[in-house]
């Protein structure tokens, strides 16, 4: 994620059905709530956070290098 790009508008939270994002309490240097990818570990690889983000701050990426059984689909949120 480019945190700094982040509105916290909670998009990516609503729509990710793993519930990978949570929404935190630290505030952004542009004013607003944090979105942090918590469980990326869950992540499906569906890209329904990357298509819906109005401003383009998250990017999922399939991950070669690290397929063990905690992360066995290979995907996940990468900064």
């Amino acid at each position: 994620m480019r945190q700094e790009w982040c509105k916290g508008c909670s998009l990516c939270i609503d729509i990710c059905p793993k519930g990978v994002f949570l929404n935190t309490e630290e505030i952004s240097k542009r004013g607003f709530k944090v979105i942090k990818p918590i469980k990326e570990e869950k992540c499906i690889g569906c890209l329904l956070c990357e298509l819906f983000c109005p401003d383009l701050v998250i990017t999922v990426e399939e991950i070669k290098e690290d397929l063990s059984p905690k992360n066995s689909r290979g995907y996940a949120g990468k900064d």
